[in-house]
């Protein structure tokens, strides 16, 4: 009996922890508020939850749509899978587009290429673009957009200006429009310490 007195203790010990039900509780939900031009929506930030959102805020002048191509991985490339994308309409009070990316992606780079419904190229007020992380976020306006940001040959960003610029280009002897706005290696390395 004194043989059995310890392992019976030991098993009963295993027994106990291994099939506790173990309780774990969220963290209270902060609510961030985002206006768009036709009400409130209220958007819903759990922190731990890892979501890693981009918000742009703008004037549109005519119905389109802006695609966001993004990379979570400095070894990958843009491809289409990694692509969300918004319609907006036109109005000229700013409108706020939410991007909000699969749980637990960190975005390392991204670009913006925005497509107005009749192709041709429209100036486009940029208030602001917002990336966030949980509770955390960082705020991008005229006043650094030209340091964190650049255009392809189809986009001007002047420093101090929230208008970006599109134009069309000649391209192997056509005239061809292919906008891209795109974040720069200063960018990454601000998203990496401060988020």
């Amino acid at each position: 009996m004194k043989n059995r007195l310890p392992t019976l203790v030991i098993l009963l010990f295993i027994i106990t922890t291994a099939c506790k039900e173990k309780k774990t509780t969220r963290p209270q939900k902060p609510v961030m508020e985002i206006i768009d031009n036709k009400n409130e929506v209220e958007t819903k930030i759990v922190e731990g939850d890892s979501i890693y959102r981009i918000i742009i805020s703008g004037v549109f002048q005519e119905d389109g749509v802006l695609a966001l191509n993004y990379i979570d991985d400095p070894n990958e490339k843009y491809n289409s899978k990694q692509t969300i994308v918004k319609k907006f309409k036109q109005n000229i009070a700013p409108q706020t587009l939410t991007f909000e990316f699969p749980t637990n992606a960190f975005i390392e780079q991204f670009r913006i290429r925005p497509n107005f419904k009749s192709q041709e190229p429209k100036d486009l007020r940029v208030n602001s673009i917002i990336v966030s992380f949980n509770s955390k976020e960082i705020k991008f306006d005229a006043s650094n957009y030209t340091e964190y940001f650049r255009g392809n040959s189809f986009v001007k960003i002047t420093e101090g200006d929230s208008v970006f610029r599109f134009k069309k280009n000649v391209v192997n002897g056509k005239l061809t429009y292919d906008p891209f706005i795109l974040s720069k290696p200063e960018y990454t390395n601000l998203v990496l310490e401060e988020l």
